[in-house]
């Protein structure tokens, strides 16, 4: 069964003994209902092979335990052939990823693409 992402905007993904992730969903037209699709970075990230049998429940942060109030980032180019050398300004990075990211799940170690 789907999960209503409005209801459950995240899941526990269960990969193997003592192994889960926490991922933040968004429903796609693309992926077969009862399924759950991730992207390469996901997939390198909680070592998930592609058709691999998972076990996912839903996930409720508490504010008291699972909030955070700061987050490091690091930060490179996907494609190297196209990288700058212009300074960028990082207090607008912070307010825009704030801004684009404002209920998303984080973890140590996570890639974002």
């Amino acid at each position: 069964q789907d999960f209503d992402t409005k209801a459950t905007p995240h899941l526990d993904v269960r990969t193997g003994p003592g192994q889960h992730f926490v991922f933040t969903i968004q429903a796609d037209s693309k992926a077969t209902p009862g399924t759950v699709a991730f992207s390469l970075p996901q997939r390198k990230w909680a070592v998930l092979s592609l058709n691999q049998e998972i076990d996912v429940t839903p996930y409720n942060f508490s504010p008291e335990k699972h909030y955070m109030s700061s987050i490091v980032l690091e930060i490179d180019f996907f494609n190297k052939k196209n990288s700058s050398t212009d300074p960028f300004n990082t207090d607008d990075m912070a307010k825009e990823f704030s801004m684009q990211f404002p209920k998303q799940a984080f973890t140590v170690g996570q890639q974002a693409v």
